[in-house]
């Protein structure tokens, strides 16, 4: 067993680089990410944040058998505990969909001593494997009642595209998707590409990256690339070995979706970026793009392409087949392992019950920390008050107008429809969590919306939205304002630091909207329904409202 540098120091001799080879090209379970273009760019990319683990065995100086694991460093973003518990896992963590060992056909006694060798250096560390692939062989566990006593397997259904099953090549012909085809066809030229070159692939990763980080925040809170130039140069790297496949969905040369799969000789993994753009949601360019990358991985004699497990609808319309992976969990804690258990039972039942586990776990998260910031607000003496004299009200809709300037004596850097910019949102005091924000954000991207912002030093400083939303009676509010409005406003964010700058971005905005042609006056209509960000907003802008 290795550790540390011992393992970076291994990864550079010649002679174990090309045992690692023919080990991985001979072992019949394993996957792309257990090969050695994969694991070692992991480990050298993420020495700051990981502490590399390898177990190995030789015979006659042959390698025979390879464990590659890693720990979470101390104070990083990954070292908190879960379930209080300090936690081993397979190198990679959640870059590689599949985490196993490398070892010959038939052969269980590496991976038992492996564990043995892990568990007695780490005793208080519980051991786990993300997604074991198919044919990893598991029986030495139900065979042995130590390892029975200290494992739990947990089964995933594997949903899977088979590129040679008539079934799919029927998707081709299906009226549904040329209909959706022709309808993004008549918004302008529509192009799908494989990525070949590395230039290519370098300049598109960047806004690949944006376009993951917002949608995965908004659905999951989790942002894996912002500020993490790690991360990319990792993506880079396995770009230059060779391990992804990468396509992008074009819309007049705007990127609209895109798909970065890792890949081996005969499947492709869904476990790279998969993105498709917000603006237009509503076209379903994420679906075409699954099927136009079929089409391609036929052209790439790609055999199977792995959707991946997790449950989702559109990958079960998609599948062709499925198979079965496990996660395994391997711990010395007789209190753990039962609760480990009894989550596995309450899990198969769930999808005995056809319940998606992830979803309803995912909306428990969301709900329990929606509570806890509504109820850290409402605790506060002044939110109570604001919130007592609301009480029997209805929300009214603000109308007001806002004298326009030529120029602006502020500088504003101000954007439209920019990802990046969300991204640098940073909650403070009663703010919603990055989570709403980002959520909220993406529905109204999908619902037709647009949102000029403005950031300073990665600083969301401010952001306003347009766009009428459902439930307004757009005619009788503009009776109230005696003026058909230029432009409605569906909610805005100010940085509670921002003392500076606003009315100058919302003179911005009103002159972005207008065009070149400058009025001395635009009417807005808000319907602002957050109470206390609308007091400070016209504490900062000079407003004429009615």
């Amino acid at each position: 067993m290795l550790i540390g540098e011992e393992v970076i120091s291994l990864l550079k001799e010649e002679n174990f680089q090309k045992e690692w080879d023919y080990l991985y090209l001979n072992c019949a379970w394993a996957t792309s990410f257990q090969s050695r273009g994969f694991v070692s760019n992991w480990y050298i990319h993420h020495q700051d944040e990981f502490l590399p683990v390898l177990v190995k065995s030789t015979s006659n100086g042959r390698l025979t058998g390879l464990l590659t694991l890693t720990i979470p460093l101390p104070n990083t973003s990954h070292s908190k505990l879960r379930n209080n518990r300090p936690r081993i896992v397979g190198a990679g963590v959640y870059d590689a969909e599949y985490q196993t060992w490398l070892g010959r056909p038939g052969e269980n006694d590496f991976i038992q001593a492996a564990l043995q060798k892990v568990i007695g250096r780490f005793p208080s560390h519980d051991i786990m494997f993300r997604f074991l692939p198919s044919r990893t062989p598991l029986d030495w566990i139900a065979s042995s009642s130590f390892w029975k006593n200290k494992c739990v397997l947990q089964p995933y259904r594997r949903p899977f595209m088979e590129m040679n099953d008539p079934e799919f090549l029927k998707i081709f012909k299906k009226r549904g998707y040329r209909l959706k085809v022709n309808r993004l066809k008549r918004l302008g030229d529509l192009h799908f590409k494989r990525i070949t070159e590395l230039d290519d692939f370098v300049q598109i990763l960047d806004e690949l990256t944006t376009q993951f980080d917002f949608r995965q925040g908004a659905m999951f809170n989790k942002i894996t690339y912002k500020g993490k130039a790690n991360k990319a140069s990792f993506l880079i790297e396995l770009f230059k070995e060779g391990l992804l496949h990468a396509t992008i969905l074009y819309l007049n040369k705007e990127i609209i979706s895109s798909i970065i799969a890792v890949k081996d000789s005969q499947w492709a993994h869904l476990g790279g970026i998969n993105t498709h753009s917000p603006f237009y949601a509503q076209h379903s360019p994420g679906f075409l793009h699954f099927i136009m990358l079929g089409e391609q991985l036929v052209k790439d004699q790609i055999q199977v392409f792995d959707l991946t497990p997790g449950g989702d609808a559109y990958k079960e319309r998609l599948a062709t087949n499925s198979d079965q992976v496990h996660e395994l969990l391997v711990t010395n804690s007789k209190t753990y392992l039962v609760k480990r258990r009894l989550r596995t039972l309450i899990h198969n039942q769930l999808i005995k019950a056809g319940k998606r586990p992830m979803s309803l776990e995912l909306d428990l998260k969301r709900k329990i920390q929606v509570f806890k910031r509504q109820f850290t607000d409402f605790m506060k003496m002044d939110k109570m008050i604001e919130r007592l004299k609301k009480t029997g009200t209805k929300n009214k809709v603000q109308v007001f107008a806002l004298d326009v300037p030529d120029t602006s004596s502020y500088p504003i850097s101000l954007s439209k429809d920019s990802l990046k910019d969300l991204l640098n949102f940073k909650p403070t005091g009663s703010d919603p969590s990055r989570w709403e924000f980002l959520e909220m954000a993406m529905k109204k991207f999908e619902n037709g919306g647009h949102c000029y912002s403005w950031s300073d030093n990665e600083i969301l400083m401010a952001c306003i939205w347009t766009g009428l939303p459902d439930g307004i009676d757009l005619k009788s509010i503009s009776e109230q304002a005696n003026s058909q409005p230029d432009s409605y406003l569906n909610g805005f964010y100010i940085h509670p630091n921002c003392n500076i700058g606003v009315q100058e971005f919302l003179e911005a905005v009103a002159r972005e909207i207008a065009g070149r042609s400058i009025p001395q006056k635009l009417n807005y209509i808000g319907g602002f329904k957050d109470g206390h960000h609308f007091q400070d907003f016209k504490s900062k802008v000079q407003l004429q409202t009615y």
